[in-house]
Order: C-alpha cells, then structure tokens, then sequence
C-alpha cells in the first residue's frame, strides 16, 4: 500500500512538471531528497538519514552520514550557490569520511541541478563531473 501510494504520488509529481504547472525550482524545495547514489555507489547510511533538503526560506541542510552542514542558498538558473554554510565537526573514519568529502565537494561548489521526469530523481553534477542522486522519500 505505502509503495503504491509512492508511486502515484512520484507520478503526480512528474506529471506537475512535464505540463509546466510546477518549476524546477518549485519541486527542489521544501521537500526532503534522500540520496541514493554517490560516486556511482549506493551511500553508507547507517541512520537512514543521508540526503539533502532546501527551503522556501533559502536554507538548507545536508546529512553525510557523519556531519551535518546548513545554512543559506539561492538559486542562479540551473545552479545551487550557498551563501553561508556552517557545519558540525564530527571526526568521520573510513567510508563516512570518503562520503562526506564526495557529498561536500559537489554541494559547496555551485552544482547543477535537474530533475529527472522521468525517475523524479535530482540530479546535482559539479563541474568536475561529480553526480549526486537523490529521490523524494
């Protein structure tokens, strides 16, 4: 039940978008996106809460898994550019530490950003190539 509910609410979604009732923008905030693949690898998520969300208000909050960094963006076309950003300073080991330093180096540098109609994934891609996907929980 809760997988069909998914599903028709990822298609209404994607429909919203395809017929132009919703921006890019629009279906980037207030909602939260769980990442789903980094370094063309599924994440370590030991808590289940790896992902990024981004506000009407122009803040924003990412989770690598270890740390947890926020503060204030805004939107310059296809691109995400953080304004402040604070972070917590938890020592992160091994593969948390690999994943943090993949998730930051493509957030804290003006990554792209798309969402896919198809999938209603989103798509951030650093200039360097670095692709983060996510998918509304």
């Amino acid at each position: 039940m809760r997988v069909t509910a998914r599903i028709a609410a990822l298609g209404l979604l994607v429909l919203a978008v395809a017929a132009g009732c919703l921006t890019t923008s629009e279906v980037l905030v207030d909602r939260p996106w769980k990442l789903v693949v980094v370094s063309g690898a599924p994440p370590v998520d030991p808590q289940g809460v790896v992902g990024v969300s981004f506000g009407t208000d122009r803040r924003f909050t990412v989770n690598t898994g270890c740390n947890t960094t926020g503060g204030t963006y805004h939107l310059d076309g296809n691109r995400i550019l953080l304004d402040t950003v604070n972070q917590t300073l938890v020592l992160c080991e091994g593969e948390l530490a690999t994943q943090e330093a993949a998730i930051l180096a493509v957030i804290k540098n003006r990554p792209a950003y798309a969402i896919d109609t198809g999938t209603g994934r989103l798509r951030l891609t650093s200039d360097a190539g670095r692709v983060l996907l996510f998918e509304a929980p």
